[in-house]
């Protein structure tokens, strides 16, 4: 079974919208939490990693902040 994917972002985040876009691209099925309407998630994912930037993706238990598509697809 594929590790689940959940992509962190902000509607604004030009390198949310590339992940997204990769994920499309290559068939990855996943989770976006925005953190406009769900600030509690932005606080606990920000808290876990600290990091307080956009794109945060978990793939299971890996987690990368930042848009990076050779880490991104290492993780897969």
């Amino acid at each position: 079974m594929p590790p689940k994917i959940t992509l962190y972002s902000t509607e604004n985040c030009v390198y949310c919208v590339k992940a997204k876009e990769l994920f499309n691209k290559i068939g990855r099925a996943f989770e976006e939490v925005r953190f406009e309407d769900n600030p509690v998630a932005f606080q606990a994912i920000a808290d876990r990693v600290g990091a307080m930037s956009v794109p945060i993706i978990t793939i299971g238990e890996s987690v990368i902040v930042g848009y990076s598509p050779n880490k991104i697809l290492e993780a897969l």
